[in-house]
């Protein structure tokens, strides 16, 4: 799996591109090519059992606004983890993390199988808002210098829907 998503916000406006990749890999982590036919299955309930380990590689993002494009990271929490999983923080409006980690499932069971077919993967990207300079800042009440460092200093997060089966 290895797929470009689309990027919105809490207004369901497209913000940009994340891209990430699902590998699944064999017990000694090297992944499953397409010829290792033992390693398929018919159906996800065949899984039940036994174990499962796969790669979840978060590669980038594409087009995020550049005034969003301080500090941004990702995060996102995989069924049943307690504190969610973040990449590194950059500044761009193209991210390039190249973050990944390896999910292990021993024994595979059936509430992990409903998870995975019912509930899509969220990936949240955070960036931290930035206004452009402001050039007339000598033109400003007090209370609009303090309203536009209050909205340098904010974060604003939009998200990324990965159906996992």
């Amino acid at each position: 799996f290895d797929e470009s998503v689309i990027i919105t916000d809490y207004q369901a406006q497209e913000r940009g591109y994340l891209q990430v990749q699902i590998v699944p890999l064999k017990e000694n982590e090297t992944p499953i090519e397409d010829e290792d036919d033992d390693y398929f299955v018919e159906e996800p309930s065949e899984l039940v059992g036994k174990s499962m380990k796969y790669k979840f590689n978060v590669v980038g993002a594409k087009g995020l606004p550049p005034k969003m494009s301080n500090d941004v990271y990702c995060e996102f929490k995989l069924y049943l983890e307690d504190s969610p999983n973040e990449t590194d923080r950059v500044t761009s409006k193209n991210p390039d993390w190249n973050w990944s980690k390896v999910f292990t499932h021993s024994p595979v069971t059936d509430q992990l199988l409903e998870y995975l077919n019912d509930e899509p993967l969220i990936v949240k990207v955070w960036g931290k808002q930035r206004i452009e300079s402001v050039s007339s800042a000598q033109n400003l009440t007090t209370k609009e210098l303090k309203s536009v460092k209050k909205k340098e200093k904010s974060t604003d997060c939009d998200s990324a829907l990965i159906p996992l089966l």
